[in-house]
């Protein structure tokens, strides 16, 4: 069975790097999750990935909270058991991955558009958006 550090690190690097590359929204990685969900890792079965997304749709709140219904279901279960400390950092873990890089990432580039507010090159890019 696999140690379930290796799970929470591997739910840290996929979501991780799911937020960086999720333009357009949340709904831009679903194939990509579910296609590592559910076929690579077997956390899910298609049935169960179908109802977290529903349940990710049906609250409030981005669709990307489907990254903490995956946690809960990748970590908190051992055997036919329910692990509820082991639940609660896998979604966690989901949350703050799929979160923390991509408002990091903002909040440099944001930075960095302020300190060279006026610039011609940064006036041309408003301009056109």
């Amino acid at each position: 069975m696999t140690s379930l550090v290796s799970i929470y690190l591997t739910l840290a690097k996929l979501f991780s790097s799911l937020s960086l590359s999720a333009f357009g929204g949340g709904n831009t990685i679903l194939p990509t999750l579910e296609q590592v969900a559910v076929g690579k890792y077997h956390w899910l079965t298609s049935e169960q990935f179908v109802d977290c997304f529903s349940l990710s749709k049906a609250g409030p709140g981005p669709t990307t909270l489907i990254v903490e219904l995956i946690g809960i279901k990748a970590t908190g279960f051992c055997g036919n058991h329910f692990v509820v400390h082991a639940a609660l950092i896998g979604a966690l873990i989901s949350i703050f991955a799929i979160f923390v890089p991509s408002s990091i990432l903002l909040l440099v580039a944001a930075h960095f558009w302020e300190r060279w507010r006026g610039a011609p090159w940064q006036v041309a890019i408003e301009k056109a958006l």
